[in-house]
């Protein structure tokens, strides 16, 4: 009777631990579906907000609010002036004055600052 017994017992927790594996196998699996809902849904998030930049930083929309809304235009021939590197390949703050023709009154350019980010 005993020996029966201590068999029930020993059934009955091989029986136990074994819904409880399949419990856990079941939970894990509803996890793992709502993880991929999830990352389906982030990665819906990641494309309309890779979308709405590229809208964002377009450059047509851009000169439309510079030129628009800031009330900014293109500059004169006269107002632009060229920055290069400076001698044997210099790095760094350069500075490039106007020429003389640019240095009357109605140019506001004077002096251009230019910083190589390569440094």
């Amino acid at each position: 009777m005993r020996l029966m017994s201590r068999i029930l017992i020993g059934v009955f927790v091989v029986m136990l631990l074994y819904a409880v594996q399949r419990v856990n196998v079941m939970r894990l699996g509803y996890e793992i579906e709502a993880l991929r809902k999830e990352k389906q849904h982030l990665e819906q998030i990641h494309t309309s907000l890779l979308i709405e930049k590229a809208s964002l930083t377009s450059t047509e929309r851009i000169e439309k609010i510079a030129t628009a809304y800031l009330e900014m235009k293109k500059p004169d021939d006269s107002q632009i002036v060229l920055v290069k590197e400076g001698r044997n390949g210099e790095k760094g703050f350069t500075s490039a004055k106007a020429t003389a023709k640019e240095k009357d009154a109605s140019s506001p350019l004077r002096v251009v600052k230019y910083f190589d980010w390569r440094l």
